[in-house]
C-alpha cells in the first residue's frame, strides 16, 4: 500500500519526528528505517515503533509523536486507476505495513470494499521479499504465481515477486 496507493510515509515522519526534537535527521532516519521490519513483520505495535526509535535517541515519545493518520493520504490517480481494474480482473494486496498502519489506511482510503486478499506481513510475521510471504499472497488469492502481476516501488519486491514466478512491474506513478 505504502508507496504505490499512498505514499511511504516512515521517511517523512521520521524527518519530522527529528525536526520536533531538534535531533539529527541524517541520525534518526537511518535508525528509524533499520528498526522498521519489527513493526512490519508483527515484532512491535506501531506506537511502540516510534516509542522505540524515540528510546534509542534518549527520548520519552510524547502522544503527538506517535501520531500517524495525518500522514495516510491515497495516490489519488493510483487507486481510482486499481479501483477500475477491479472491474475487469480481481485485484488484491500485498503490503509490508504494522497492524496498526494498514489498519488505518484500509479504514481511510476504504480498500476492504474493492480489493481481495488484502495480506499484510505483520499478520504473517514475514516482510517483503521473504518468498514464504508470496506463497501466502498467491494461496490467499488462489491464484497460481504465473496468473499474478505483481506492482511495487521497490525493486527488491518486483525482483523477489519474480523469482516466485509472477509477472512484476517496478511502480514509478500511474504515467509510467
Amino acid at each position: 500500500m505504502g508507496g504505490v496507493l499512498s505514499p511511504d510515509i516512515i521517511q517523512e515522519k521520521l524527518e519530522d519526528l527529528a525536526r520536533a526534537h531538534g535531533l539529527c535527521g541524517s541520525r534518526v532516519v537511518p535508525l528509524g528505517l533499520s528498526l522498521r521490519p519489527a513493526a512490519d513483520g508483527g515484532e512491535l505495535s506501531e506506537a511502540s515503533y516510534w516509542r522505540e526509535v524515540l528510546s534509542r535517541c534518549g527520548l520519552p515519545a510524547r502522544a503527538e509523536d506517535l501520531a500517524f493518520e495525518h500522514y495516510l493520504t491515497p495516490h489519488e490517480e493510483t487507486l481510482a486507476l486499481a479501483r477500475r481494474l477491479t472491474r475487469q480482473v480481481r485485484v488484491g494486496i500485498l503490503s509490508n505495513d504494522s497492524l496498526q498502519m494498514a489498519g488505518a489506511r484500509r479504514r481511510l482510503m476504504h480498500l476492504d470494499a474493492d480489493f481481495s486478499p488484502i495480506v499484510i506481513s505483520a499478520e504473517v510475521g514475514l516482510i517483503k521479499p521473504d518468498p514464504g510471504l508470496y506463497l501466502h499472497a498467491l494461496a490467499a488469492a488462489e491464484c497460481p504465481a504465473q496468473r499474478c502481476l505483481f506492482i511495487d516501488d521497490r525493486p527488491e519486491n518486483v525482483q523477489g515477486a519474480r523469482a516466485m514466478g509472477m509477472f512484476a512491474m517496478l511502480y514509478r506513478g500511474v504515467e509510467n
